[in-house]
């Protein structure tokens, strides 16, 4: 297809012929078209892949940054270091607590089954001389209770008499307050005495509250019984654990 343009000279009236072809016109929309994508796409690779700067303005940590972060995890690990220790040790404490009151209520347990085997109970006053004739020492009468407790095993045991009392323990170091202890003797000629509780424990009072010892030949239809008070301090690394124990044992073969 042709197309004719014409231009007048005000000299001269001439036309001026202008041939373009339609190929020239289909050759400039497709190169405009061009220009035009490469435009948008640059516009668009920059808005999606913004310029880098430099890395060490943009990653990593500052010395300052790394010793704050280092003491602030130090002190948390310090402080809980120091609760892991403080609980195992109160654990320690109480398994030894434990261990040590279990001592105390065996050795109540043995002597209240040694004693409902036996017969002949005597009470034992404060002058600690054990009689040979069986004694009361009732609750509450005007006695404060015997310090100790005397009777005769039961066979197979050899002993001819078992005592048991209250006892200082010996100080290793002059001047320290003494502590006390239970000891078992047993009489087989002469006395064989062993503490029956643990050297944590201080035993402060033993009371033994006896009634019925006498025989009916003597008047006494009462069953032989013997009321136990205990009381003592537990100390375990220094702190003491007061404790107080009460039990009652009667003979078991009948008078």
């Amino acid at each position: 297809m042709t197309h004719f343009f014409t231009q007048k000279n005000n000299s001269s009236t001439r036309g001026l012929a202008l041939l373009v072809k339609e190929s020239d016109f289909s050759f400039l929309s497709r190169f405009l078209s061009k220009s035009l994508f490469l435009s948008v796409s640059l516009k668009n690779k920059k808005a999606l892949f913004p310029k880098k700067t430099s890395l060490s303005y943009t990653t990593g940590f500052t010395l300052v940054e790394l010793m704050v972060a280092t003491s602030i995890f130090m002190i948390i690990m310090v402080m809980a270091l120091g609760s892991l220790v403080i609980s195992s040790d109160s654990a320690k404490k109480g398994q030894a607590l434990r261990a040590t009151m279990d001592n105390v209520n065996f050795a109540m347990d043995t002597m209240t089954r040694s004693i409902r085997m036996g017969t002949e109970y005597t009470c034992v006053g404060l002058s600690g001389v054990v009689g040979l004739i069986p004694e009361d020492c009732p609750l509450g009468g005007t006695a404060p209770g015997g310090t100790a407790f005397a009777f005769k095993p039961a066979p197979p045991q050899t002993a001819t008499r078992i005592i048991y009392r209250l006892v200082e323990r010996p100080t290793l170091v002059l001047g320290d307050v003494p502590t006390r202890t239970i000891q078992r003797c047993d009489f087989t000629g002469e006395a064989s005495c062993i503490d029956i509780v643990a050297p944590e424990v201080d035993v402060e009072e033993l009371r033994f509250f006896v009634k019925g010892s006498g025989t009916p030949d003597t008047g006494d239809f009462v069953q032989p019984s013997v009321y136990i008070m205990m009381k003592g301090t537990v100390s375990i690394k220094g702190v003491p654990t007061t404790f107080a124990l009460q039990t009652m044992a009667s003979q078991r073969t009948a008078e």
